[in-house]
């Protein structure tokens, strides 16, 4: 409980990463990892309009084998499951191990019929920078209205997407 209430004041900047760093050991949090990534996940309507617990969400992520060696996770006041992976591995070993976890994860929502939407900020390399990386997650929740189809979302596939796509119609209009 402590760790989610300092997290969570870290979102909403009542309290500083510095403060935070200190309280390190008391809040038995990694802070020294050379690798971090923040995943959302946010329960949504199932056919009947029904909503899942913040509860159920935390219970079934925590049932994944080996997910605690690898990350923090709590529930920040919207309710959304917030997962901090962290690590000292290079980055693509970091990112198979994330991914692999993430897999997982998804596959047991899927299999328990809990509808949810997931997104996945960007690979920071310290703690400092952990905000950065919420921040990117919790903004492309908004691209679901656009992808409704998609399950997760993760920022390079939006920014690579983007680039591919023009804004603008390039097609030249002929005066009649």
């Amino acid at each position: 409980m402590l760790l989610n209430t300092n997290l969570v004041s870290l979102r909403y900047r009542k309290i500083s990463i510095e403060e935070v760093i200190n309280r390190a050991d008391l809040l038995s949090i990694t802070v020294d990892s050379s690798n971090y990534l923040v995943v959302l996940i946010r329960a949504i309507p199932n056919q009947d309009g029904d909503i899942v617990s913040e509860d159920i969400l935390h219970d079934n992520c925590l049932k994944v084998p080996n997910i605690l060696e690898h990350a923090m996770i709590f529930n920040d006041l919207s309710g959304d499951l917030v997962i901090i992976f962290h690590g000292n591995s290079d980055p693509s070993a970091f990112m198979s191990v994330t991914n692999a976890l993430l897999e997982k994860l998804t596959n047991r929502f899927k299999a328990k019929r809990i509808p949810i939407q997931a997104t996945i900020g960007t690979l920071v390399n310290s703690f400092r920078e952990i905000q950065k990386s919420y921040s990117q997650a919790l903004s492309l929740f908004d691209y679901f209205l656009v992808h409704p189809s998609k399950t997760v979302l993760e920022l390079e596939d939006i920014i690579a997407q983007e680039h591919s796509q023009p804004l603008i119609s390039t097609t030249t209009l002929s005066p009649n």
